[in-house]
């Protein structure tokens, strides 16, 4: 493990392409931890590698910062969120260069280099797959818990124990030190993915998984859902997050809930999803609370209930929940459940499609379509919308479509509108099916048919479409 950790590489990625003169830029930072009586050779090494790592990451984003003011439109009309410059879009390694151990504290010297060439190849990993990067901002945050939780075991120290608590308090601090180097092997995982050297990365992962680390477990489920550097395969999913489970990682129990909300790898089910949403909910974990809260909103598998939607979302939002804050922005524009406040909608958009939310980006890229609360912007709403179509959004699809139907931004492109409609429809997106129903109405780029735009727009009526509804009598006044 020590020999791995000597080793040890860090992805961040910023969404940016730095400009071909840009230098090789390097730097070198020393740090010294002092152990507590908590710590031992080991948790110590970790947090050595850990604070040197956050003095040079420091560092490294004031060039980041000023590489993005320089190239801010390097990406055309693609949505940047604000933490991008964290992840980072390259490859940025940690090496130490030297480190040494003496009994009360441990030293260590280590460096980074930001070079051209890996940004870029990373960038285009991160394009290719978006889940790398949410991924990693998940990691970055639990990594940020582990560290707060780590510093409050340490204050702790101040206080009198029992020797029973004091077996206690060192068995936490010990977990969550071990946390800390879950989260440096999952990242080094995924800078390993982009240079194509997973296998070592995925064992050493593997390995901490098997000693029964479960929040290595449920990262490692994760990876197999989603096929981060492996085959995407929903029975090791979900057999890891059933591991992660008993080890008592309590976000596994939204991970499985969404398994069987989807139909991954297991039946459909949404009263078991129901289930595992719940149980997750009482265990204060944020996104079962969403999770149950969409249910909630729409009745799947329980009893519709708009007031628990709001109370879920509301609560998820407060936690920092990137998708609870999509959703809650929702409610409050649509004044479903609240007073509709677009001010607050947009605000809760922004924050949320700035932590990556794709839902919250095609949100956003409505408003600024629609200039609803806001200045009409269709240059940063086709932005935005781009960006949500490659996180895999339903209604981000359908926006793109709307405006290739319109011309808008695009050249008009009834082919490509249709195209992207059945697509979102497919996936369920109300918006999708309401336009299906308008082309077939009016016969744009397809054949007319009124029987076909019936039924779209009598599928989207039911979900409580009002324009559905208004076309629908249209059609039927024309009949008569």
């Amino acid at each position: 493990m020590n020999k791995l950790l000597t080793r040890l590489v860090f992805s961040l990625f910023m969404f940016f392409a730095l400009p071909a003169q840009a230098a090789v830029r390097e730097y070198v930072r020393d740090y010294e931890y002092f152990a507590t009586s908590l710590d031992s050779e080991y948790s110590c090494r970790i947090q050595a590698i850990d604070g040197v790592k956050r003095d040079l990451v420091e560092e490294l984003g004031t060039y980041v910062q000023s590489v993005m003011k320089l190239n801010r439109d390097a990406l055309g009309n693609e949505f940047v969120s604000e933490d991008i410059v964290t992840l980072s879009a390259g490859v940025i390694q940690l090496e130490v260069l030297q480190e040494r151990w003496t009994g009360k504290s441990y030293w260590i010297r280590a460096k980074i280099k930001a070079d051209k060439d890996e940004v870029l190849k990373a960038v285009k990993a991160l394009q290719e797959n978006h889940e790398l990067e949410d991924s990693l901002r998940e990691s970055n945050e639990d990594l940020n818990k582990a560290r707060q939780l780590v510093k409050a075991l340490r204050q702790q120290l101040e206080q009198k124990h029992s020797v029973e608590a004091s077996r206690l308090l060192v068995k936490t601090y010990t977990e969550s030190v071990q946390d800390i180097e879950v989260e440096f092997n999952f990242q080094s995982a995924m800078q390993a993915l982009t240079r194509g050297d997973f296998d070592q990365a995925l064992a050493s992962f593997k390995q901490l998984a098997q000693q029964g680390n479960a929040r290595a477990q449920s990262r490692l489920g994760v990876m197999y859902q989603f096929g981060i550097g492996v085959e995407i395969d929903y029975d090791r999913a979900y057999s890891w997050y059933l591991m992660a489970l008993q080890g008592g990682h309590t976000r596994a129990l939204a991970l499985i809930g969404f398994l069987y909300e989807r139909g991954l790898g297991l039946p459909v089910d949404y009263r078991k999803a129901a289930e595992y949403y719940q149980q997750a909910t009482r265990a204060g974990d944020a996104l079962g609370m969403v999770r149950m809260g969409y249910l909630y909103l729409t009745g799947v598998g329980v009893n519709k209930n708009i007031e628990m939607a709001v109370r879920l979302f509301n609560t998820s939002a407060e936690a920092s929940n990137a998708l609870g804050m999509g959703m809650l922005g929702f409610l409050f524009e649509q004044g479903i459940g609240v007073d509709k406040d677009l001010a607050r909608a947009i605000s809760l958009y922004r924050r949320a499609a700035n932590k990556g939310n794709g839902y919250a980006m095609a949100r956003l890229g409505n408003v600024y379509l629609l200039g609803r609360g806001v200045e009409q912007d269709l240059e940063r709403a086709h932005g935005l919308i781009l960006a949500s179509v490659r996180r895999g959004n339903p209604l981000g699809i359908a926006k793109l479509g709307f405006m290739y139907e319109r011309g808008l931004v695009v050249a008009r492109d009834f082919d490509r509108a249709f195209e992207l409609y059945r697509k979102a429809a497919d996936m369920g997106a109300v918006f999708a099916w309401f336009r299906l129903g308008f082309m077939y109405e009016k016969g744009l780029g397809i054949g007319q048919d009124l029987e076909l735009a019936r039924n779209w727009y009598r599928k989207a009526a039911d979900y409580g479409h009002k324009k559905a509804r208004k076309r629908l009598q249209k059609i039927s006044e024309q009949d008569d």
